[in-house]
């Protein structure tokens, strides 16, 4: 019987063995079901399959290799140092996780007892001090080049950013709980919201125009067509009477964020609107129809859900899904999105050629 060497096998990790072991599996299926593999007794009392030789080999040595997996899988459930390392690891990261949990809520338990005037001083050495730390990773631009701030992110490795998206996301919190929502900062909310609303609709208005312009030409079989629009909020930000009083650095703030999120794909876009062109598209359907619209703010008016329900005094406005975005999932404070003055957007129109669809309609 042939001897066949799959020592290679022991230097992988047990999620890769049953990998392994789960194709050729099927690849035995495979051959089984093309084959229709069965043993047949012949006339001299011997067991015969019929089968092609060089698929009987590879066969043979499939069966011989889920054995050796076989083997080597029960014997790596019981030994796998990288697996009990990994344990380790994770056990100890999720120790650390709960001991700061339970350090930051002692904390919290401690200020929400002092009075009023002492938190909000206490927060804001706290915003300060998370501020410093973020500048000795992401680096101090005096320079006020919002493009250069926004390009030396790139230069940092994951951990790094990784670490100033835990920093951003404690001052950000801080600064959700400072906020005093006067009535100058609840109008500037409003005005901001409705821009938004406005520069949405504008994007969409663009998109219907480019694609209903090429739809007047015929849908083409062969090339296929795409459509994306973004909306990206941009880091240059304006002053408001009385925004000192947070004692933030708004501007190095924003410009560092939107290293970290404003590019355009995952969470940087605030609005992103995608469209494929349809066979059965045609000019007389309504943009919602022909989906070149922001489906997401058309489903829902209102998005305040979560910590805007902390404000009590912004209740009356509507939130747009820009604005939702800017703070539920890409978490900047409310202070931050108060100072936001510019936005971009973007729209993009792609010619594809697929080389497959046509061999599949022929």
């Amino acid at each position: 019987m042939k001897k066949y060497n799959f020592n290679a096998y022991r230097k992988e990790t047990l999620h890769s063995l049953q990998v392994a072991r789960h194709w050729i599996e099927k690849e035995i299926q495979r051959v089984s079901d093309t084959y229709d593999i069965h043993w047949k007794k012949g006339e001299n009392q011997s067991w015969s399959i019929s089968i092609p030789c060089d698929v009987y080999d590879d066969w043979v040595k499939w069966q011989a290799e889920i054995q050796y997996l076989n083997r080597l899988i029960r014997f790596r459930r019981i030994w796998d140092p990288r697996g009990w390392w990994k344990k380790i690891a994770d056990w100890i990261e999720l120790q650390y996780y709960n001991i700061s949990r339970w350090f930051d809520r002692r904390q919290e338990l401690r200020v929400e007892q002092m009075p009023e005037d002492k938190q909000w001083e206490w927060r804001k050495k706290q915003v300060q001090r998370i501020e410093k730390q973020i500048f000795q990773i992401a680096g101090k631009d005096d320079s006020n080049c919002t493009l250069a701030s926004a390009l030396e992110i790139e230069d940092l490795s994951k951990e790094e950013r990784e670490k100033l998206q835990d920093l951003f996301l404690k001052r950000n919190n801080l600064l959700d709980q400072m906020f005093l929502a006067t009535p100058t900062e609840v109008a500037r909310l409003e005005a901001i919201n409705q821009r938004l609303r406005e520069l949405t609709k504008q994007l969409e208005d663009k998109i219907s125009i480019l694609y209903r312009r090429d739809l007047s030409y015929g849908y083409e079989q062969d090339w296929g067509d795409e459509y994306e629009g973004y909306l990206v909020w941009q880091s240059d930000c304006k002053a408001y009477e009385g925004d000192d009083i947070y004692g933030s650095d708004i501007q190095r703030m924003l410009s560092i964020q939107q290293g970290i999120y404003n590019d355009r794909d995952c969470l940087g876009a605030c609005v992103h609107i995608l469209k494929y062109p349809e066979p059965t598209d045609h000019l007389s359907m309504t943009d919602k129809e022909l989906d070149v619209i922001n489906q997401l703010d058309e489903e829902i008016d209102d998005w305040k859900e979560g910590r805007w329900s902390r404000i009590p005094e912004i209740a009356h406005i509507k939130v747009c899904y820009a604005m939702h975005h800017m703070f539920d999932h890409q978490n900047l404070s409310i202070v931050d999105i108060l100072h936001l003055c510019e936005f971009r957007i973007e729209l993009e129109r792609r010619l594809c050629y697929y080389t497959d669809r046509q061999d599949r309609e022929e």
